[in-house]
């Protein structure tokens, strides 16, 4: 039965590609690519079924370029979509397989599908997160400046959301910490206050599990400067665990962390790894966060003064 179907697959692709060689004898002169195109997907289905996947994604690209030339790049773009499935499955190299998903979001570009570009990279994130996590990180970044340059900002969080999750899969928690922030700002955009909370409350978070408490308080002050944080549960939440670290005392973060609910109402990603705070020496966390906070005499200080809010 493979065997057929490899048959029919080769056969399919060798009609294809006389429809668009010319015919002297026929005084056929131009290809036909409409009728190619059909016969191309045909053809990479039938490799597909046969787990041929190499050929699949050349009968994919034959379609992709047939579509182009007769001017539907909207569907081209779709077709090296599949392309770069087939890629990633015959185990072809990353930079193949990145080649393939930037053609499909170029065809969508050039289409004026600009969204529809921003959802093929992540969809291309995620096919080559296992190859390569950083170009898979570049094309989420490049996803969420498409949507931020077309003021989407609501539906912006949701790609920060799948950058967090990467960057956390892979360990990245700094980069992570100012990803967050940067989430921060497309809320205060969309005026979506509550989301905004729990994201710069993680911020501080990345940075707790970093053991750097230093750069989680001044996130923390940095954070108290947008409109609405202070008075959120999620400010309250790290003002309680910075004071537990102040105390240098780890079962107090501990206990901090546990009986505050806020903690749990995030990310599961976050929820994560603030069950697993604190890291490191907390009496010598306490330390540094101490000296730090007496940097350049009393004026200087790690907590607002009530009565100077300006």
């Amino acid at each position: 039965m493979a065997a057929r179907k490899d048959e029919s697959a080769d056969a399919l692709f060798r009609k294809a590609e006389k429809c668009v060689r010319p015919n002297l004898l026929k005084l056929k002169f131009a290809p036909d690519w409409t009728e190619a195109c059909a016969l191309y997907e045909k053809a990479a289905l039938g490799y597909r079924k046969s787990n041929k996947h190499e050929e699949a994604k050349v009968a994919y690209e034959r379609a992709a370029l047939g579509q182009e030339r007769i001017g539907s790049k909207w569907h081209a773009a779709k077709l090296m979509e599949s392309a770069c499935v087939e890629a990633k499955k015959a185990d072809q190299t990353p930079e193949d397989v990145v080649a393939c998903v930037r053609s499909a979001v170029t065809l969508y570009r050039e289409a004026g599908r600009e969204q529809t570009s921003a959802d093929a990279l992540v969809r291309g994130a995620k096919l080559v997160e296992d190859l390569d996590e950083r170009k898979s990180f570049e094309m989420i970044q490049e996803a969420i400046r498409v949507y931020e340059e077309e003021e989407k900002y609501a539906q912006v969080t949701d790609l920060y959301r799948e950058g967090l999750n990467l960057l956390i899969r892979h360990k990245r928690y700094e980069d992570a910490a100012v990803l967050l922030m940067r989430c921060g700002e497309a809320c205060d955009h969309a005026e979506a206050k509550h989301t905004q909370n729990k994201v710069y409350m993680n911020a501080v978070i990345m940075w707790l599990y970093l053991e750097d408490v230093v750069q989680a308080n001044n996130t923390y002050l940095e954070c108290l400067q947008v409109d609405g944080f202070e008075s959120s549960d999620e400010a309250s939440a790290i003002s309680d665990l910075l004071d537990a670290y102040r105390m240098g005392d780890p079962e107090l973060v501990k206990q901090c962390i546990k009986t505050n609910r806020t903690f749990s109402h995030t990310d599961n990603c976050v929820a994560r790894l603030a069950r697993q705070l604190p890291r490191g020496d907390v009496s010598n966390l306490a330390t540094q966060l101490e000296s730090a906070c007496g940097l350049g005499g009393p004026d200087n200080s790690c907590e607002l003064d009530e009565d100077d809010l300006t």
